[in-house]
Formats: C-alpha cells, structure tokens, sequence
C-alpha cells in the first residue's frame, strides 16, 4: 500500500512513495483522489497544478517524491535515479546527489551521453564567425591588435589569441 504525504509547493496535492500525484482537498470541479497522469519530458514525469504561491508550475515528479521520502534536496543537489531509469519515480530507487555523482551513475548504468564538441562559430560564446576569424589573421600583420579589436568588437587579448593561433587552430 502506498504511503502519501503533503507536496510541499503545492498543498492540494499528495504525492505518494511510488511516484504518483494526487488531489487531497476540496474545491470547484476538484476530484479528490485522482491520482494525475502529468505528462513525460525528456524521458522524467513532470506534471502541471497551482502552487502555493497562486502560479501554476510545471514541477517533475522525481523531485517531488524525493523532497517528501528521501530527505528533500539541500541547495545545487539533484535527484539520482539509482537504476537509470528516468520513469523510476520509487522513492527506494531516487537519492538526492551531486551533479558528479549523477554522471558517474550515468556512466555505470550505460545512459551517459557527453555533451557535443562543439568549437569555433557553433560554441555557445562565439562572437565571431569562421570568415571573420580568417580575415583577423589575414589582415593582423598590417593594422595590429588594438585597431582590430576596436573593427570587430572584442578585446584585444582574443585578438591576440587568434592571430597566435592560441584559439580557433582549427582554421587556416
């Protein structure tokens, strides 16, 4: 038999040790009892209801049944599912870690995916494009670093670095 206990964001609700949403108080059209579907994100539960605060959130179950079985969650922690699993929401299967214990849990049941590589104009930060970066070194030797960084809007110390070859080596 199943166990419930308060969501803490959100008081008409329960959520149970196996994972399960569940209205527990009265209301216009509320149907108590009725354990919630919710739907799936990346592969983890989510479901959608009013929070204490009068805003409706989309909170995901794992995160719920740990705050309520596991001991809740301190500050820059996530939640471990110990099989790999991500529909696993069993409190006996979630552990509050680390970001580095999760990945090492990733990498032993087989589920790690590295983010991808990505280098020069597809790197998040980029500010430069790939034709840019070859006409900085074209034209380094002649206008210098200072008048460069003012012509394209970095600093010198990129600058620097491309035409040293330092940062995009990849390119000519």
């Amino acid at each position: 038999m199943s166990k419930w206990r308060a969501v803490q964001q959100a008081p008409l609700y329960e959520v149970s040790d196996e994972g399960d949403i569940r209205r527990c108080k009265g209301g216009p059209g509320a149907r108590l009892g009725h354990t919630l579907r919710g739907t799936v994100t990346n592969g983890y539960r989510t479901i959608t209801i009013p929070c204490a605060d009068g805003r409706v959130r989309t909170l995901y179950v794992h995160r719920l049944v740990c705050a309520a079985f596991c001991g809740g969650l301190l500050p820059g922690q996530v939640v471990r599912h110990l099989d790999g699993d991500r529909s696993n929401n069993h409190f006996s299967n979630l552990l509050p870690g680390t970001r580095s214990e999760n990945v090492l849990d990733a990498k032993r049941h087989g589920t790690f995916v590295p983010p991808p590589k990505r280098h020069g104009a597809q790197a998040p930060q980029a500010r430069l494009t790939e034709e840019q970066v070859i006409e900085i070194r074209r034209l380094h030797p002649a206008k210098g670093t200072m008048k460069l960084s003012r012509e394209f809007g970095v600093s010198p110390t990129t600058i620097s670095s491309i035409a040293h070859r330092k940062t995009w080596s990849h390119l000519p």
